[in-house]
């Protein structure tokens, strides 16, 4: 049993009910898009083969005995009957496995597209860029309100080819086309090499990887996960085919632009690619590798510095934490473990890749082998992910470092035991393929780990929430259209401040229209509205309206709160009370009317005191330099200024309630 949303009035419902007990309306619950027929087929086709891999085996091994062999022909005869073409037949089966694993993958992942909330984000940012705003959430604000900096370039460039496309499909065709490229290009760099081809690997986690459902709901998501596959494979490729290259320093060095914690991926990695220069100037060759490597983020980070003013991103700001917090991470963990029954597969997976290296190194292959710092980096990246808390959405932030370790566990097919082997991998997998999902207990209330492709779905009465017309009857996406109707109306006249502002006001029994009062803070849109919601909001209203985010992703002010206290949802523990929205955008007049609607909106009630003194706070001290510098003119003047005031407006920070805020900011004033 889930809940979901009812899609008339928007109140909680049963997926067990037949009709929502506020409305009478006839509860639609969201169907699982994946055909049956071909779950059933893409199952069999893959166990077929990996049965057929492993059952048949490489025979590199065996061969023939000295004495046997009488004259040339039947030495010619036994060498091609007993040792190539066993291994031609392996090969061509194996390369079949491997596509129908792929297909599998692709075929999975177009059936689970979607695209999440946080993707929207994105493309709100890169329509202000491609309009010469630059890239930002809110016009004429400064925020960096993204952590992936790679895929907004990404998606910039292919925007205007594929104009004629919606957002969302774009994201799609990337997804699909960056991941299918990404197992590519691993398979053949890990099972290619002369080595590998001797040994006759078989690349048993690439298949488990492609077979997953949680793989197949990121890679359509509109998110950056697909573009952290894409860079595990691509370096992958370089380290196997031309480690000694400055390309492949580039690669590997772009790594924090993709997502900033495959830094700790790319530092293994980098540390092979400079273990293995080999040339008359090694000293030479590694400073000049060493210098690419680290080319990309230093680039970035002056241009962060100038153009933001501060030396991290806003949301790292806002996801900041001053303890480890491996309990929480631990259940993060279990979650993405647990549904899928991936404990086994993961320690046979291991116990037989360390047999496989003892055994390689007798020959002392194996310090040449990216495997062992592929797997190394993907482990301590998920140790990471693990200890700093994990992430509300299920296995988003693990799957990098999963694809990663799965790379790793390219294996030889064991000499003994292969037919019980072949009937637990065929069994799992087509369990796994067919049958295994992901169950979320509850769609509502404030869960640790959620299902948000399931929840996005409940919200927009979609089985594939992709495009902007998909979204229409999504509560958020009509308040962000809401509001883009009334920056319309108000276009050339004085900014307004949006009173009543959330999406609560459109459905339900009480239906407030959303009420406007005219403000004098200096805003480049004509209206300014409050939101817990960013992508949906934002894409529908549109580049003239500030967006106040209550979560605090894009807020310059509430991302520099003082973490008071940890709760189950990292990114979600910065609240900015409206006191402080009022204050910024409008007055002390309009607390009453405000008070009023938070009432229906489930926000706390404010004073005029916590308007006056959030008013103060933001007028004092350093907040105000770094308020003043976001919405400035940009010149070489400014970003200079911005460069030398970036560690005091990145360690900036203070209390959440405004008159403690006050307090501490305006200290030299009383």
């Amino acid at each position: 049993m889930a809940i979901i949303k009812c899609h008339e009035c928007g109140k909680d419902v049963s997926t067990e009910a037949k009709a929502c007990p506020s409305c009478g309306a006839k509860v639609k619950v969201p169907k699982k898009p994946t055909s049956k027929v071909l779950k059933y087929t893409l199952g069999a086709v893959v166990a077929l083969e990996l049965a057929a891999v492993l059952m048949g085996g490489f025979r590199v091994a065996e061969a023939p005995p000295v004495g046997s062999l009488p004259n040339t022909q039947e030495l010619g005869q036994l060498l091609y009957t007993e040792y190539l073409y066993p291994v031609e037949v392996a090969a061509v089966i194996l390369l079949v496995a491997m596509i129908a694993a792929i297909a599998v993958m692709v075929t999975g992942a177009y059936a689970y597209r979607w695209v999440a909330d946080d993707a929207m984000i994105d493309f709100r940012i890169v329509e202000n860029l491609l309009h010469g705003h630059g890239p930002v959430y809110n016009v004429g604000e400064r925020v960096e309100v993204y952590s992936n900096p790679l895929w907004v370039v990404i998606l910039a460039l292919v925007r205007p080819v594929l104009f004629f496309l919606p957002f969302g499909t774009i994201s799609v065709l990337l997804g699909l086309t960056l991941s299918a490229t990404a197992v590519i290009l691993t398979w053949r760099a890990l099972t290619s090499t002369p080595t590998s081809r001797t040994e006759g690997r078989l690349p048993a986690g690439l298949m488990l990887f492609c077979c997953l459902p949680a793989t197949w709901e990121f890679v359509t998501s509109g998110l950056e996960t697909s573009l952290s596959f894409f860079w595990v494979g691509l370096s992958v490729s370089c380290l196997t085919r031309r480690r000694q290259s400055l390309v492949t320093s580039l690669v590997i060095g772009c790594a924090p632009l993709v997502r900033p914690d495959l830094a700790v991926v790319a530092i293994f990695l980098g540390s092979f690619q400079l273990m293995h220069l080999r040339s008359a100037t090694t000293r030479y060759a590694a400073m000049r590798s060493i210098a690419v490597l680290l080319a990309p983020t230093v680039i970035y980070e002056f241009f962060r510095v100038a153009y933001f003013g501060l030396l991290v991103s806003n949301t790292a700001l806002v996801k900041s934490a001053t303890s480890l917090r491996w309990g929480v991470g631990w259940s993060y963990l279990t979650d993405f473990v647990g549904p899928y029954f991936l404990a086994a597969p993961l320690v046979v997976l291991l116990v037989w890749w360390i047999a496989n290296l003892r055994r390689e190194s007798r020959s002392g292959n194996w310090r040449d082998d990216v495997r062992l710092p592929l797997f190394l980096g993907g482990s301590v990246n998920a140790a990471y992910i693990v200890a700093i808390g994990g992430d509300f959405m299920h296995a988003r932030l693990l799957l990098p470092s999963f694809f990663a370790i799965m790379a790793a566990f390219t294996v030889r097919p064991p000499r003994q035991g292969r037919r019980l082997v072949t009937v637990i991998s065929v069994t799992y997998l087509f369990v796994l393929i067919v049958g295994l999902r992901y169950s979320p207990a509850s769609l509502s209330g404030y869960v640790m780990v959620s299902d948000e492709r399931l929840m996005q779905m409940s919200l927009t009465h979609r089985d594939h929430p992709v495009n902007e017309t998909d979204m229409v009857d999504s509560i958020w996406w009509r308040y962000g259209a809401r509001l883009r109707t009334l920056a319309e109306s108000h276009r050339g006249s004085a900014a307004d401040f949006v009173v009543g502002s959330s999406p609560t006001a459109l459905t339900g029994p009480v239906n407030f229209p959303l009420l406007v009062v005219p403000t004098s803070a200096a805003v480049a849109t004509p209206v300014v509205a409050a939101s817990r919601t960013l992508g949906q909001v934002g894409l529908a209203a549109g580049r003239t309206v500030t967006v106040f985010d209550v979560l605090s992703l894009a807020n310059p002010v509430s991302s520099h709160f003082a973490l008071a206290h940890r709760t189950l949802r990292a990114g979600h523990e910065k609240e900015a009370a409206l006191s402080w929205y009022v204050a910024r955008y409008g007055s002390e007049r309009t607390v009453g009317l405000m008070n009023y609607y938070a009432g229906f909106f489930q926000y706390p009630v404010m004073t005029r005191d916590d308007v006056r003194a959030a008013s103060d706070a933001m007028s004092c001290g350093s907040l105000r330099w770094y308020l003043a510098s976001i919405h400035a003119p940009l010149s070489v003047r400014q970003m200079m200024s911005n460069a030398r005031h970036a560690v005091e407006w990145t360690t900036l920070s203070f209390p959440a309630q405004p008159t403690a805020a006050r307090a501490l900011l305006c200290a030299t004033r009383h």
